[in-house]
């Protein structure tokens, strides 16, 4: 929240501590962005874009243990869609 800059190739990884029906909203944020929720074993479930400051909340269709959040259609761009694997390193 309180964001209004994120650079091209720059997002925002939560990790939550259990699997669940995790939702995001808008509330603070100025920027227009993407949104891909993630199971336990990093398969993107869903992708979805976000409008800046809107109070509509975005739940996943699944349970999911990680949401990567991007600029507004970042995901399109780089060809990720849903049922590709995320894989994490150190």
């Amino acid at each position: 929240m309180g964001r209004k800059l994120l650079g091209e190739n720059e997002g925002m990884l939560f990790i939550f501590e259990t699997e669940d029906y995790h939702g995001f909203w808008m509330k603070g944020t100025f920027l227009p962005l993407s949104i891909a929720f993630l199971n336990k074993e990093g398969r993107i479930v869903w992708i979805t874009d976000m409008k800046p400051l809107s109070l509509k909340s975005h739940l996943p269709p699944k349970p999911i243990l990680y949401a990567l959040e991007m600029n507004k259609g970042w995901f399109t761009k780089n060809s990720i869609n849903v049922g590709d694997v995320v894989r994490f390193s150190k």
